[in-house]
């Protein structure tokens, strides 16, 4: 398993799918009581139609195989843990893909980033009014 440090000693699963050293990667970020795992299918497919590109799917903190009670628990935290994850791995990713609450966390990341592409999976944006 592969694992970035974190502060205060938490760590942060991810797996590469694909070439460890692609010019290209693209980043996975799942929704809430998920795990990366849960993107591998769609990311495998989709790094195929890229050449000499890669899929980093990630284990938000407080799922999967990443630390637990990592506090605080909140879209900017996540969104940081994932710029430390792209600084340890040398990355900058040309996509973000996320999928609902992972879709607000890569909006975050990609502006520290500066990631040229985002996908947003299944994610309200802003807030709505149910009653209409």
């Amino acid at each position: 398993m592969l694992f970035v440090d974190l502060p205060h000693g938490h760590k942060m699963h991810y797996q590469v799918i694909g070439e460890d050293n692609a010019k290209n990667s693209l980043l996975f970020v799942h929704g809430i009581m998920g795990k990366g795992k849960n993107l591998f299918t769609f990311a495998k497919e989709l790094i195929k139609e890229y050449k000499n590109t890669n899929a980093v799917l990630i284990d938000l903190r407080n799922h999967g195989h990443s630390s637990k009670h990592n506090q605080p628990y909140n879209i900017e935290a996540c969104a940081n843990d994932l710029s430390i994850l792209c600084q340890e791995l040398k990355i900058i990713p040309s996509m973000i893909i996320g999928h609902s609450f992972g879709a607000k966390v890569s909006l975050l990341a990609a502006q520290k980033l500066k990631t040229p592409q985002i996908w947003i999976l299944d994610a309200p944006l802003s807030a709505y009014d149910v009653k209409k």
